[in-house]
This record gives C-alpha cells, structure tokens and sequence, in this order.
C-alpha cells in the first residue's frame, strides 16, 4: 500500500512539473515574441542594439529552455536571432522584415511544441 501511495505521489509530482514547465516557456516565448514585434522597422534606423537586448534575454532563458526542448530549435532561433541582427547593422529593412518574421515564428513554434498536446508528442 505504501509503495502505491509512493507511486502516485511521483505520478502527480511529475505531472505537476511538466504543466508548470509548459507554462514556463510559453510565457518565454511570448514574451521574446511580443519584445521582437514591438520593434519597428523603418528606413535608417539603428534597431541592432534593441535586438541584442532581446537576444541576451533569450540568452538567459536558453539555459533553461535547453533542459526540455530539442536542441535543432534553439538553434534555428539563434539563427534567425544572427540574421535578423546583421540584417539591422546593415540597415537592411526588407531583410529585417524577412528575418523578424522568422524569428517571431520560430518562437512560435517553439511554444506550441512545449505545450501539452498532441504536436508536442509527436
């Protein structure tokens, strides 16, 4: 009887981390995803340095994200992340509109297969 309750305990416990886990990161994802689209894009604008603020902050959250979601992700973020970023050193807007969309995607993506259902199983 102890060993069943035990195994419930560990049951519910575990059940309990990947609901908070799946919280966790799609609130990342939003907030990196909202952060990205607020920028706007425009001719002769300086918006490196608004990118690698929101970098450095995926930066921080990487570290964490990395424990629960396959890697090839995180590095089609970073990715788009480097594109988008040179894209607004060279003052390229249709690249940055190109490489925004990208990213914001990517992070998208990346939080719906954090989610529980049925695309985070497959």
């Amino acid at each position: 009887m102890k060993t069943l309750k035990l195994g419930y305990s560990i049951l519910i416990i575990l059940t309990l981390l990947v609901i908070a886990n799946s919280i966790a990161i799609k609130h990342i994802t939003d907030s990196l995803s909202d952060d990205i689209s607020a920028v706007i894009i425009h001719e002769n604008a300086h918006l490196a340095d608004e990118y690698e603020q929101i970098y450095k902050k995926f930066e921080r959250a990487a570290k964490y994200i990395s424990l629960s979601v396959s890697h090839d992700d995180l590095t089609n973020i970073e990715e788009s992340f480097s594109e988008l970023i040179g894209a607004a050193k060279a003052e390229n807007s249709d690249e940055m509109m190109k490489a925004k969309s990208r990213l914001v995607d990517a992070l998208e993506h990346l939080g719906r297969l954090s989610g529980i259902n049925i695309d985070s199983i497959m």
